[in-house]
């Protein structure tokens, strides 16, 4: 007998997606609410679930740990040839 307190949600689904969804759910002889928990539980117990945690930036000086390498280097030094037409990106 299920313990634990049910909650009603509402979630979009592509059309098709659902479809497959309600097929399953027929051929296995269960809900598609039953399939959904499955899913999630099994995803939440596989560890893929894990939510990132946002790099914390309070001053300045962290502002490296948001760099990325976005290929050439040298835009910042010519950014004002690059505005004003003396200069082709790439």
């Amino acid at each position: 007998m299920r313990t634990e307190e049910l909650v009603t949600t509402n979630i979009r689904l592509p059309k098709n997606q659902l479809r497959a969804l309600k097929q399953e759910a027929l051929q296995k002889e269960k809900s598609v609410g039953f399939l959904l928990r499955e899913l999630i539980r099994m995803h939440v117990q596989s560890g893929t679930h894990k939510i990132h945690k946002k790099r914390k930036i309070t001053s300045i000086w962290d502002l490296p740990k948001l760099a990325v390498d976005m290929g050439d280097s040298t835009l910042a030094s010519h950014i004002d040839d690059i505005v004003y037409g003396n200069r082709t990106v790439g």
